[in-house]
Parts: C-alpha cells; sequence; structure tokens
C-alpha cells in the first residue's frame, strides 16, 4: 500500500514536471524595439516570463543593435531569431535562461573568411594584336594596391585574393577584366583603342588624327593666355609652348617654330 502511494506521488511530480517544463518554453512574448541592444531585448524578455537570465560579459557581447517587433509569439521562436543567427545560443532551464558563446560556429565562419583571403598567384603574358610583348602594362586589382606591371618581355606574376577581379590596362590599349578563383597562367593580348586613336587634334593650321601625329603636340588653355599682359595672340605664346620662338619687326609679330601647334 505505501509501495502504491509514493509510486502515485512520483507519477503526479513527473506530470507536474513535464506541465511546468512545457509551459516554460510555451510562453508567449510581445516585443517593440528599433535599434536596441539585444541585452536590452533580453531583459525585457525576462520580465515578461519573469524568468532570470545569466550570461558572462567577457564571453558574450549582446552590444549588438538589433529591430525586433513580435505579438504573441513563442519564446522559444523568438530566442532563436534573435541569438542563433549571432552564434549566439540559449539554453532554458530552472526557471533562468541561459546564454552562451557558440565557438563551433565561430570557427567556420572565421575558416570561411581565411579562405576568402586566401592568397592564390597569376603568371603570364601580355602582348598586342601582332603578339609584340607590351612592356610596362598595368595588372592591378580594382580599389587596391595590389598590382605590377610587365617586364621587357610581357611577363608578370601577381599574388591576389581568391576571387579577385584583375584588371590589365596599358595606354592606347582597351582594358580587360578578369575574375580569379585559382592559381593560373593568365596570356592577355591587348587591342589598340580605336576610338583613342581617332580624337582630333589641331596642328600648324590644320587639325589630324591623333594617330597621324609623329611630333610633339603642345596646348595652351584660355586662361593661360587671358592672365599675360600682352599685346597680340602670338606674342601670349611665347614662353608657354616649348620649343617655339617669337621674334617682332615693324610691329608685325613673326612666329617661328620648331613646334606643332
Amino acid at each position: 500500500m505505501r509501495r502504491f502511494f509514493y509510486k502515485r506521488h512520483a507519477i503526479i511530480l513527473l506530470a507536474l514536471l513535464t506541465f511546468c517544463l512545457n509551459l516554460s518554453s510555451a510562453q508567449k512574448v510581445s516585443l517593440n524595439f528599433n535599434r536596441k541592444s539585444i541585452r536590452t531585448v533580453l531583459e525585457e524578455i525576462a520580465d515578461q516570463t519573469g524568468y532570470a537570465l545569466a550570461y558572462s560579459k567577457e564571453a558574450v557581447n549582446l552590444e549588438e543593435r538589433t529591430t525586433i517587433r513580435v505579438t504573441d509569439a513563442e519564446l522559444t521562436q523568438v530566442l532563436d531569431e534573435l541569438l542563433l543567427p549571432r552564434n549566439i545560443g540559449y539554453e532554458i532551464k530552472d526557471n533562468k535562461i541561459y546564454i552562451f558563446d557558440m565557438p563551433a560556429k565561430k570557427e567556420t565562419v572565421a575558416s570561411q573568411q581565411n579562405q576568402q583571403q586566401e592568397q592564390i598567384q597569376i603568371r603570364g603574358k601580355v602582348t598586342d594584336v601582332n603578339g609584340e610583348p607590351i612592356i610596362g602594362a598595368n595588372i592591378f586589382v580594382p580599389g587596391t594596391t595590389i598590382g605590377t606591371v610587365t617586364d621587357v618581355e610581357g611577363n608578370y606574376v601577381l599574388s591576389v585574393p581568391r576571387g579577385s577581379v584583375v584588371r590589365f590596362s596599358y595606354l592606347g590599349y582597351v582594358d580587360q577584366e578578369f575574375t580569379v578563383a585559382e592559381p593560373t597562367t593568365l596570356n592577355v593580348q591587348l587591342e589598340e583603342d580605336v576610338k583613342m586613336l581617332e580624337e582630333v587634334v589641331v596642328v600648324a593650321f590644320g587639325t589630324q588624327k591623333k594617330i597621324n601625329v609623329t611630333g610633339a603636340v603642345s596646348s595652351v588653355s584660355g586662361e593661360d593666355l587671358t592672365a599675360r599682359p600682352i599685346n597680340s595672340t602670338v606674342e601670349a605664346l611665347q614662353g608657354l609652348v616649348p620649343g617655339m620662338n617669337i621674334s617682332t619687326g615693324s610691329g608685325d609679330g613673326a612666329l617661328n617654330s620648331d613646334k606643332k601647334i
């Protein structure tokens, strides 16, 4: 009879314990926070549920700001949304919410970051459409200080982060870009920039395409001319254009120059 009595009480106590555990996980909370710290949100959850918070400030950073709005939501659902994406774990036990770090996940994230920053080496040769090496061509990762130039044979070697976009450029040629994910030999052939070569420049008393100009071309801006105390346009050019000599006689300006203007 006594054994039956104790057995019956044990069953009742177990049922009560199970009910309490189910009740704790079924707690409802309502939150309306805009850019508040996670610590503030957790303190509000503790006030609404009657649970105490247990965590170490040295182990878990709860100062990150978050925005959360829920109405009559399950406690576990809210904690999952609030903590798990930030690699923070929790456990509800003995009317307490234990907050702890999740190092295993953080190590995975750190490993992914290291993999993204892993350096790989690319090498190759830069030539023109005729197969001639381009000396001094630029090879670089845009937006960074990572770069190099080709040697006298058009060769280059460069270490870049895995997955980088690498740009090849040279004055008078069309830029080319490549995304590199693995160490590779990348030979690049640059084509002449036709639009740049077809630009028109003023020479002497006419115009020519830039591609046809073999001598040096000098230019003088209007601001340079108006800023000088001069009597004529020809006189204004004296000293502004290298290789140009100007002499005057009988009031007329005579222009002598080995330059094309």
